[in-house]
């Protein structure tokens, strides 16, 4: 038997994509982290470890947040996101399955596994 843990924060991104043709504008996201346990898990560390780890995009242009040379997705966000859990979660017998973003009347998902 396997439990399903998941955990979400929203944070406030600015964005630019020139090449769409969009200037710098700002969305709040909700962000979703979903894990995969055979054991019971504390949910709240796992709340504490996306919010920690989500803050670095908070109140922040995406390109400063993840140092781009380009001009950052939201799927850009998500990957970063996805390699920066996984490190903090490897060792507690956990496998993060998905990380999603959602904003308004959208969303994105990446498959983390």
């Amino acid at each position: 038997m396997a439990y399903k843990y998941c955990v979400s924060t929203t944070v406030s991104i600015a964005l630019e994509i020139p090449e769409w043709g969009y200037g710098i504008h700002g969305h709040d996201i909700d962000i979703e982290a979903c894990y995969v346990s055979e054991g019971r898990v504390n949910i709240d560390s796992l709340k504490d470890t996306l919010d920690t780890a989500a803050r670095r995009y908070d109140h922040k242009p995406l390109r400063d947040s993840l140092r781009a040379t380009r001009y950052p997705l939201i799927e850009d966000m998500l990957e970063d996101l996805c390699e920066r859990l996984k490190l903090e979660t490897g060792g507690q017998g956990l496998r993060l399955a998905s990380v999603t973003a959602r904003l308004k009347e959208r969303s994105i998902t990446l498959q983390c596994s």
